[in-house]
């Protein structure tokens, strides 16, 4: 999920340079940065979430065979 948001991420922004460029309709640019920001935040929540789950509770390879 995380690399096909970072891809889609780099698509738009692709188009948004592409569009600044050439002087491109404003609008278009305003939409694709509104979704630049909405990919961008989804990315940051997914990865604040793996971080989450990587730091939370007692792992089982610490705490013996057994679990406990």
């Amino acid at each position: 999920r995380q690399r096909a948001l970072r891809r889609r991420t780099e698509l738009v922004s692709a188009e948004i340079r592409q569009l600044e460029k050439e002087n491109g309709d404003p609008a278009r640019v305003r939409d694709l940065l509104a979704e630049k920001m909405h990919l961008d935040s989804e990315l940051e929540r997914l990865k604040t979430a793996a971080t989450a789950a990587n730091t939370g509770s007692a792992d089982p390879t610490r705490t013996g065979a057994s679990g406990v």
